[in-house]
């Protein structure tokens, strides 16, 4: 499952959890309400400040929040050292 959908459906439990609405958590953490919605649809990339502040508004750290979100096979070509061929680059010489 991609990483995305993961922390969503994290988020969502953690708010749930907390019976808490899209609404509420938005203006807790001061992020958008649509933007809470992608969020937990697994439609946005958080960055890591919102994250800390996701983190903040719940009271739980923030390796609690992604204690869930696990790697699972990521993609070769994500890595920066493979090429399109699958061949790994030599560092380069200065």
């Amino acid at each position: 499952m991609d990483p995305r959908a993961q922390f969503g459906l994290s988020l969502q439990r953690l708010r749930r959890e907390r019976d808490l609405s899209q609404e509420e958590v938005a203006g807790v953490t001061e992020i958008d309400r649509a933007y809470v919605g992608r969020l937990e649809r697994g439609e946005a990339n958080p960055t890591l400040l919102m994250l800390a502040r996701i983190a903040l508004a719940f009271q739980i750290t923030l390796s609690d929040l992604l204690r869930e979100v696990e790697l699972a096979d990521p993609a070769p070509e994500s890595s920066a050292l493979v090429s399109p061929r699958g061949r790994k680059h030599a560092p380069r010489r200065s």
